[in-house]
This record gives C-alpha cells, structure tokens and sequence, in this order.
C-alpha cells in the first residue's frame, strides 16, 4: 500500500510539473558555487524562489562564489544573494532565510516547497533532505562539489532511486567543500547540469534518476545506473531515522 501510494503521488507530481511550472515554489538549500548560479537562473523563471544558508561570506569563497565580493566578506551569505537577485529585477518572487537546514527545522523551511535544489557542502545535511523529500513527495536535485570532481542526481520520489538506494544508509567519505580544495570552475559546471536535469523534469517531465559522476581533470563523465533498491528503508519503508534524530545540526559533517 506504502509503494502504491507513492507511485500514485508521483505521477501526480509529473502531471502537475508538466502543467504548472509557472508559479512552482523552488527552495535552494546552499549559497555556494553550487547554489549561486541555480538561483539567479531560476530567478529569471516566473517561480516562487527561496534561497537558504546561514552561512558567512570568507575570503576564500570569492574565487568560487562568483557573486560575491571582498565587499561582502562578513555578511550573510543569503542575504547578499537575495540583493543581487533582486538588484537584477527579477519577475521571481525571492525570500531567503539565514539559516542551516537541521533535523529540527527541516519542516518549516521546506514546508512550502514543490521542488528542492541541493547545493549543500555536508552529506549529513543531504539526508535530512532526502528523507524529508521521500516523506513528503518532492522531487528533488543533488549537486555535490569536490576537488576536481563533483556529482549530480534527481530524485523524485516513488519512481527514481533515492539517495539512501545508493549509500543504503553506510557512512561516506565526506566529500565537500570543506575538506577538499574544489576547483573554482567545478560548482558552476555541476550546477548548471543539475539546473538541465532540474529544466527538462519540470519543462517536458522527463525523468532521468541516474547518477552522474564527473571527473574534470580527465574531462570525463559517468553515467552510473541507479536503480531503486526493493528494500530502501526510505523511499521504499518510509523510515526517516535522520529527520527524527535530534542531534542532527546544519553543516554537521562525516
């Protein structure tokens, strides 16, 4: 009954992208390399925007962060990405929040959304997001930054894998920005292929669920199959242990 259901909610979801992409409320969780450039494109669709971090701007970020300055070093990161948004006078409405998504907000930030768009730098933070995706039916992009490498995978619930197909719950390499020196070219590049996976599901519904693993210092792609797992104990069983763990705070990493 819990696939059945599932099945039927997502092909809702299609049905209702193909329709309706005007309008779509979209939630960008991360204002990095990755999130920059989804936000301003997608500021330039006729959606209902919000973007979120409640993280800093650094020194180091500039080089990789293309919208932010030395002018901005301190400030918040969501905020600067609100105002030059909006400086851009943008048919979007735009609301950000200054926050890191946790397990004991992820339900009022992401309460509104219709769609969400990873750009996160902790896979704890992913998680959360996965299990909140699959527990309340929205679909979903994972953008992930590292090195000279980086990942990119839609989810939508009850029909692609989701993100616990592929790990089944193990521990992985933390694979962020934090611990590696991610090349400044990398974010932009793996935005803008989670932004085509992202345009043709909410443009034509078409659905592609595959991994794609990008290697830049090779100039290489891999397209890696991932099929739903029949014992997913998320997007199958519906067991949110991550979303119910208290302990969970943003930019938490393993």
């Amino acid at each position: 009954m819990h696939i059945r259901k599932n099945l039927y909610l997502a092909l809702f979801h299609i049905l209702e992208v193909k329709n309706s992409f005007e309008q779509t409320s979209v939630s960008i969780v991360g204002m990095g390399g990755n999130g920059q450039l989804a936000s301003m494109i997608l500021s330039a669709y006729d959606v209902n925007l919000t973007i979120i971090d409640g993280d800093t701007v650094e020194e180091n970020n500039i080089r990789r962060q293309p919208l932010f300055t030395r002018n901005d070093v301190g400030r918040k990161k969501s905020e600067v990405v609100f105002e030059k948004i909006m400086n851009r006078n943008s048919p979007t409405k735009v609301n950000y929040m200054d926050e890191y998504v946790d397990s004991a907000n992820i339900g009022r930030i992401l309460k509104d959304s219709r769609f969400i768009f990873d750009a996160t730098d902790s896979f704890l933070t992913r998680e959360l997001i996965n299990e909140y995706a699959c527990k309340e039916n929205i679909p979903w992009i994972m953008t992930n930054s590292y090195g000279d490498f980086g990942e990119v995978k839609l989810t939508v619930p009850g029909i692609t894998s989701c993100l616990n197909c592929l790990t089944n719950g193990k521990n992985m390499i933390p694979l962020n920005c934090h611990w590696e020196n991610v090349s400044p070219p990398v974010p932009s590049v793996i935005s803008g292929l989670g932004l085509k996976l992202f345009l043709d599901f909410k443009e034509n519904g078409k659905l592609n669920g595959d991994m794609y693993f990008f290697d830049f210092s090779q100039y290489n792609i891999t397209r890696i199959g991932a099929n739903r797992a029949r014992n997913c104990r998320v997007c199958v069983d519906g067991i949110y242990e991550k979303i119910n763990d208290g302990k969970i705070i943003g930019r938490q990493l393993y």
